[in-house]
């Protein structure tokens, strides 16, 4: 083999020894025999230690896999059996009679009146008091004016821009739910670079504005902030500035209706989200449950209480700021606070060593995440139009309503319980048939290059523990995409091919950026293409690129053979040096189980084919 390589790559190599023994068969013949029985003498010796290695490690994953399988059935058993269990219960809750139902439904209402007049009399303890009101505004504006926060959306405007400060806390204030102020601060400014105003904003498609908010999750914020902004712009009246014509608005709820009103416009009314609750219950050493329907309307009555009618904006945002920076959920930094000694958390704390201001408020236990499946197919096209190259993915749309609404993906498959392989694929081809109308014969219209699994990950959202598995299925078609695909074979479905360089640019979601081929770094995709005859393409594919056969195979891919050999003896020489490395490169590959595929390499045709030396 070494020898082999050295004469392959040698610049000085003598095309005489080729020619010579190209003019003796016997001579041909007995260099074949002697390269094959010591390639795989070899071959043999040098990758048995490999194979070895290579078995116990997919014994050991397998093993590994197998447990993880066990326990997730474990799981999902206990969470079926609480399910069933659950499900009786409430059947035979429907099979009381009416008349406890009304004794209950009368017990509940009394209980909630009580509820109410313990939580406004003796839990909060009839709000603040004057005194500690003014307190707490003078002590959180003061510390707010030295320690804010340089945040983008702090901007001071004049009087003639409150509707361009309207929207930018609109904006800022929608992708701060549920998300982190960093995060936050990039996609804002590439937001305000694209759509500095809400007019402009009006303009612009659901598809784009997904595409910019991809990353940040809850997507249908963004649907319901283009709606809002949509409903805005039609009318007559300009950007609401009160916060009870801001809550008719498409998407601003009370929070955000209070924020806009305040910071923009003025209003002395309150904000109350996760922040402000935790600094409440704090200040008052509320212990009821924060999620409480009663618990709830008492923190938006304290709120309403400090509110500073001279600086709301300033007030509320002092607030929130506190409860973002010092007045954390689990490492409160009581020492900074500036209205510490209005605290009564931090004074029963001094009080009494077994209670803690992290004990306030009641921290509320979340629901168990549901667990499904998802089966993912990287469909990957080749020569989608003729005066085209390079590969197009096909991405398709999301329905517009549910988990998602209205993105592009992979074509995907939810499965209710973990598949094996064969499952998964059946679930991926009938997907197919259906979604694109692929034919029954599906050679008619494409060949199928190579198929292969890429691995799984997990992904979480708020509810759900989703395990996805990938597949990478390659196409070459045969004819143009009508062959392919006839139109859209589902109203509710969109579809589009784009390129990798494209598909790298575009706003995906987290979860599909994690599929292949966006993290493909543990494989090693190489392709092929050698052009035998015209408009005929024999394509291979395999994982790992070898060593002794690069320089050949990078020599070969950087040219097309279309001219039928004529006799050009330099042309021919480097042929047949290229078609020994080919197969040096095909019986390597063979021996570390490497699958091709459908190789069609047509030794024959290759051999008997050649540029010019000029051309080469």
């Amino acid at each position: 083999m070494a020898c082999l390589l050295r004469v392959a790559l040698n610049p000085t190599f003598e095309r005489s020894t080729v020619a010579s023994q190209r003019q003796n068969p016997k001579t041909i013949l007995s260099f074949h025999c002697k390269v094959s029985s010591f390639k795989t003498k070899t071959m043999s010796q040098s990758f048995a230690p490999r194979e070895k290695l290579m078995r116990k490690c997919r014994e050991k994953k397998e093993a590994e896999r197998e447990a993880e399988r066990e326990a997730e059935r474990e799981a999902e058993e206990e969470e079926k059996a609480e399910e069933a269990e659950a499900e009786a219960d409430k059947e035979e809750a429907e099979e009381e009679s009416e008349e406890e139902e009304e004794e209950e439904e009368e017990e509940e209402e009394e209980e909630a009146a009580e509820a109410e007049e313990e939580a406004l009399g003796g839990d909060i303890e009839d709000l603040f008091s004057e005194n500690e009101t003014q307190k707490i505004r003078m002590g959180l504006l003061d510390w707010y004016d030295v320690n804010k926060r340089d945040l983008p959306w702090r901007n001071r405007r004049s009087e003639s821009e409150k509707e361009r400060r309207a929207y930018e806390v609109w904006v800022s204030e929608i992708m701060l739910q549920q998300t982190r102020v960093q995060t936050v601060m990039k996609y804002y400014k590439r937001w305000m670079q694209k759509w500095p105003t809400i007019y402009d904003l009006g303009q612009a498609s659901l598809e784009e504005v997904n595409e910019m908010w991809a990353g940040l999750g809850y997507y249908r914020r963004a649907r319901f902030l283009l709606e809002g902004a949509k409903m805005v712009v039609a009318g007559t009246e300009g950007f609401p500035n009160q916060a009870s014509s801001l809550m008719k608005v498409k998407g601003i709820g009370q929070y955000t209706a209070g924020a806009i009103a305040s910071i923009a416009f003025n209003e002395a009314v309150p904000v109350v989200d996760g922040n402000v609750i935790r600094v409440l219950a704090r200040l008052k050493a509320i212990s009821a449950n924060p999620k409480d329907r009663l618990t709830a309307r008492n923190f938006w009555k304290l709120a309403a209480q400090l509110v500073d009618p001279s600086r709301p904006g300033d007030f509320n945002q002092s607030l929130m700021e506190l409860g973002a920076t010092l007045c954390t959920v689990s490492k409160p930094s009581c020492s900074s606070c500036p209205v510490s000694s209005q605290c009564r958390a931090f004074s029963l704390s001094e009080e009494n060593r077994t209670i803690s201001v992290t004990d306030y408020p009641t921290k509320v236990i979340k629901a168990k995440p549901r667990h499904d499946f998802c089966c993912v197919c990287v469909l990957e096209i080749h020569n989608l139009e003729r005066n085209q190259s390079g590969g197009r993915f096909v991405l398709v749309k999301r329905p517009e309503q549910g988990l998602l609404a209205g993105l592009w993906e992979f074509p995907s498959v939810i499965l209710n319980e973990e598949a094996d392989s064969a499952t998964r694929r059946n679930a991926i081809n009938v997907y197919l048939k259906e979604a694109f109308r692929f034919h029954v014969e599906l050679k008619k219209a494409c060949t199928i290059v190579s198929r292969e699994e890429l691995g799984e990950f997990v992904h979480i959202f708020t509810h759900i523990r989703r395990k996805v598995y990938v597949e990478l299925l390659v196409v070459q078609l045969t004819g143009g995409t009508e062959d392919l695909f006839k139109g859209q074979a589902k109203d509710t479905l969109t579809w589009k091919c784009v390129s990798s360089d494209v598909l790298s640019t575009l706003g995906l979601t987290s979860a599909v950026r994690k599929v292949p081929p966006f993290r493909l770094q543990h494989i090693k995709r190489l392709s092929l293409d050698v052009m035998v005859e015209k408009e005929q393409i024999l394509e291979c594919r395999c994982i790992q690129w070898l060593k002794h056969t690069s320089k050949a195979y990078l020599l070969l891919m950087s040219h097309q053979i279309e001219q039928p050999y004529r006799g050009n003896e330099n042309s021919h020489d480097l042929l047949l040096t290229l078609f020994f490395m080919l197969l040096s490169f095909y019986s390597s590959c063979l021996a570390l189980g490497i699958k091709f595929g459908d190789l069609g390499l047509k030794m024959n045709s290759l051999v008997s084919t050649e540029k010019s030396d000029g051309d080469v």
